[in-house]
């Protein structure tokens, strides 16, 4: 595939995701929070305001600022990933364009201060404030980061060693250290991660699919279900403990993303490692739907036991 080919591909995936995300704005604002972009009269949506003028916004909270909002049900949640770094040949950095840490942030594509103008009209042109996008050239913009060369996508999950300086950058990309603190056959149910699980696995899965109402995500695990896991985890020869250990329950018991998920690869935790159980297997790259924690039926009855 040619390199202006691959670009092209490149180009039409992020216009449908932009098109997408402009149609599904409409239907979303009607039951969500108010759009302070453009209205003069919503400045303190996000800023803290003073007598005279609306403070600044530091640049390392913005993302999350953003995500109090943007998060996929208050209001439409980017399609492209936050937090990645600038590194590799194929990535630039743009040396006009803010990048908090390094990382790209909401604030590297989205010049937001332009919401801030007083006219309050939304324009159609650029409707989402993106820089660099006056002429309506998508390949000038996505050109601004990414090199028109061959192209693959980021997947901190394709972690292949736990000890490869290429592992810790990936562990960078959700935790806050690529050192582990304990022993790594155990649970702590302390992971560092940067943020919590439903945001920053929400980053880059901006959509999540779930088969029955009103969703797994977030929802109350009952003492029958925990008690419920519990017993798997005895199934499975692992000694009783308080709290699931297989399918880790989230806080307030309640079900996160790694409760079903187990977003390692199976080179990171040793094979007898309670963590790498259902761990994503790299040689070949895993194609199992999901990656899920344990396959079939008992899937579904390790909560909803038959």
């Amino acid at each position: 595939m040619s390199k202006s080919r691959r670009l092209t591909w490149l180009v039409v995936g992020f216009a449908a995701c932009l098109s997408l995300a402009v149609a599904e704005n409409v239907e979303l604002t009607q039951r969500a929070a108010i759009n302070p972009h453009w209205n003069p009269a919503a400045c303190g949506e996000c800023h803290g305001v003073e007598p005279l003028q609306p403070r600044s916004i530091p640049h390392d909270v913005v993302d999350l600022l953003c995500l109090t909002c943007h998060d996929g049900k208050r209001a439409t949640r980017e399609a492209h990933p936050i937090g990645r770094t600038f590194t590799g040949g194929e990535i630039r950095r743009p040396n006009s364009w803010p990048t908090p840490g390094n990382k790209l942030s909401c604030i590297t594509c989205h010049d937001v201060i332009r919401g801030c103008k007083t006219e309050g009209r939304r324009p159609v042109r650029n409707p989402m404030f993106l820089r660099g996008f006056e002429s309506g050239d998508l390949h000038s913009f996505c050109a601004a980061c990414h090199v028109p060369t061959a192209h693959q996508r980021f997947n901190p999950h394709r972690s292949a060693s736990s000890s490869s300086d290429r592992q810790s950058q990936d562990c960078l990309h959700c935790h806050s250290t690529a050192i582990l603190n304990h022993d790594p056959r155990s649970r702590t149910f302390e992971s560092e991660l940067l943020t919590d699980e439903p945001t920053l696995c929400g980053r880059c899965h901006t959509s999540h699919s779930d088969y029955f109402s009103p969703g797994h995500l977030g929802a109350s695990v009952a003492v029958e279900m925990r008690a419920n896991l519990i017993h798997l985890d005895q199934r499975m020869g692992i000694p009783s403990q308080d709290m699931p250990m297989v399918m880790p329950v989230g806080p307030g018991h309640t079900i996160a993303c790694s409760t079903c998920h187990n977003p390692h690869s199976e080179a990171v935790f040793p094979a007898d490692s309670i963590l790498a159980i259902g761990a994503i297997r790299t040689e070949p790259m895993e194609k199992r739907h999901a990656a899920l924690r344990i396959d079939g039926k008992e899937f579904c009855s390790a909560c909803h036991a038959d």
